[in-house]
């Protein structure tokens, strides 16, 4: 990526932030964007079609990042208590972090999320269909939970919050893993 792209690249993103300050991204317009932005509509639409694309893009970069980390951190130490909290708190912060942004969860793409999580963490010769579901189960109330933890603004800390559902996520995992991955059964 060139200088000028990643500048243009930063101000849509800067302002974004901004004008989510202020309003819902349903009021958000590509020309209000373009206008904080000090940049034209014709390189917005160079990059995005709609403002619904470019929340998902920059959804997509938000999960890719939390994708990186994790992937980084379970190839150090495999998957463990450890590497599943850390992954979740560095989700959970990110999350409470960028306040701004929570508005755009419902822009990611979760079932392909899921999926991508569900790879880099259990062993291809484990990898069931039922265990998949459970998978994603366990990730939606996850999902679930951390968004009630903000929209309330709890003011469990973000440490004991991921504690608490690393430790769910474990046993209910752990207490089906057994004959979940069992095949040809």
């Amino acid at each position: 990526m060139s200088r000028k792209e990643e500048y243009t690249d930063r101000a849509f993103y800067e302002s974004l932030l901004e004008l989510l300050k202020k309003e819902a991204p349903e009021k958000i317009s590509v020309t209000k964007l373009c206008e904080k932005a000090d940049l034209n509509r014709a390189t917005f639409y160079a990059r995005y079609y709609s403002m619904g694309d470019y929340y998902t893009k920059i959804a997509q970069q938000q999960v890719e990042a939390i994708l990186r980390r994790a992937s980084e951190e379970i190839g150090q130490r495999g998957v463990n208590h450890e590497t599943i909290k850390k992954t979740v708190i560095d989700s959970v912060r990110g999350l409470k972090e960028a306040t701004q942004l929570r508005v755009l969860w419902k822009y990611i793409d979760r079932p392909k999320l899921y999926d991508e999580i569900f790879r880099k963490t259990i062993p291809e010769e484990q990898e069931t269909e039922e265990l998949k579901l459970l998978f994603c189960f366990l990730m939606n109330g996850a999902a679930g939970v951390c968004e009630k933890w903000l929209e309330e603004g709890s003011k469990t800390p973000t440490e004991v919050l991921a504690e608490d559902l690393t430790i769910v996520i474990e046993e209910l995992f752990h207490a089906a893993l057994p004959r979940l991955t069992k095949k040809g059964d």
